[in-house]
């Protein structure tokens, strides 16, 4: 399953939407009204429910961030990029992960969010962390622990999963830029349409013109070779008649070609097989012998051997 997860991650929240969860919305008038509904489930993924608290707080952290970026300007960002929009999907988006790291069996350990904890500088004093510090600041910003820990320990985990999705998932720069042209270059292009043939009666073009031109631009005028091939077709019945072969030139142009006129030996063999199984007895070879010797006196008195063959050979090929 981990190697189809990588394959398909691209297209992985796309799947599961459509196979295996089902997101039941209970905003009546979606989820630009979440803060004037008094629901405390907004939506449903599986069988995790997402809670009016969740969203507040997760809409709220992104509002800090944007304060702290745009100033004054930061409600007009906010409904300008849709932010309720996109906290809301990215929640759906994070309890897809969870669904799906729930059923790889992918966990993180007591070991892992603590070591996280100490290694953040806001919970360390002298460089070390310190526990009281870390009690401090949790209190400052009314953080309840047991909260902050399953937080941070869901965050751990959404972090693995994503890991796992981008293992083996190299990206070269050419793709990058690719993607990026594909999405933002734009090409304008001007043209104007005319006729050449307007031009032609009004255009005087002078040898001189033709022949700069040309010795300009030799390649267009280039062609490839060419072959003009004549020939004639001289017909033996034409010469027949009207030349006349003396014998002593024929046998002076055999002697030079005799291997022309030179035909192999050939031999014609016929025969008449009576066959003879391997274990035959004395008398099988006797009566096969005596068949053969009256063959044999058929074919001396004038017999056709073909029709012989043709009649007695076992084998099929006389």
């Amino acid at each position: 399953m981990i190697q189809e997860l990588r394959e398909y991650s691209n297209n992985l929240f796309f799947k599961l939407l459509m196979g295996v969860i089902a997101i039941t919305f209970v905003l009546s008038f979606g989820v630009g009204g979440f803060f004037g509904d008094r629901k405390e489930v907004v939506a449903k993924v599986n069988d995790q429910e997402i809670l009016l608290k969740e969203y507040r707080e997760a809409y709220e952290n992104r509002m800090r961030t944007f304060q702290e970026q745009f100033g004054e300007n930061a409600e007009k960002f906010a409904e300008q990029l849709n932010l309720r929009q996109q906290v809301f999907n990215q929640l759906i988006d994070r309890h897809l992960l969870l669904t799906d790291a729930a059923e790889l069996n992918l966990l993180a350990t007591d070991l892992e969010l603590q070591d996280f904890i100490r290694r953040q500088a806001y919970f360390q004093k002298n460089g070390q962390f310190d526990y009281d510090t870390y009690e401090t600041v949790l209190s400052q910003n009314r953080i309840v622990r047991h909260e902050y820990e399953g937080s941070l320990r869901t965050d751990l985990l959404l972090s693995k999963k994503q890991q796992l999705l981008g293992t083996g998932l190299v990206i070269s720069s050419r793709e990058v830029e690719q993607a990026y042209r594909m999405d933002f270059e734009n090409i304008e292009v001007e043209y104007v349409f005319f006729d050449p043939q307007i031009f032609i009666d009004k255009t005087t073009v002078n040898q001189v013109d033709l022949r700069k031109y040309h010795q300009e631009h030799p390649d267009e005028f280039q062609t490839l070779n060419q072959f003009k091939i004549e020939f004639y077709t001289l017909s033996t019945d034409y010469y027949k008649d009207i030349v006349n072969v003396r014998e002593r030139e024929v046998r002076r142009y055999y002697k030079k070609n005799t291997e022309s006129y030179v035909t192999p030996p050939q031999i014609k063999a016929r025969h008449i097989l009576l066959k003879l199984p391997p274990d035959s007895s004395e008398e099988t070879l006797t009566e096969k012998q005596q068949q053969l010797e009256k063959l044999l006196t058929q074919i001396r008195s004038g017999k056709s051997f073909e029709e012989l063959a043709r009649e007695h050979s076992e084998d099929g090929t006389a």
